[in-house]
């Protein structure tokens, strides 16, 4: 399979060798989400409990990253919602 271009090939040849180092020259904020993502403790708590491993600090993380958003996105809807009204 041939890529649409060779600009997208050489674009490609760069990311891959580029040494993980170097991909950590996020900002401070993306840094942080990446470091701190809510992705992994759900996937891991999900995988530990489909194989009878649950891990209770990846189950913490699940909980705690669930509510945080259940919250933020409570407050935004109260907030959209009294603008309207």
């Amino acid at each position: 399979m041939q890529p649409p271009c060779p600009d997208t090939a050489e674009a490609l040849r760069e990311i891959w060798d580029t040494p993980p180092d170097e991909c950590l020259s996020l900002g401070a904020g993306i840094r942080q989400f990446a470091e701190y993502q809510p992705f992994t403790p759900i996937i891991e708590t999900l995988r530990g409990l489909l194989t009878s491993t649950p891990s209770a600090d990846d189950a913490i993380a699940t909980l705690a990253w669930c509510f945080g958003i259940a919250i933020v996105g409570y407050l935004w809807a109260v907030a959209t919602f009294r603008k309207r009204v």
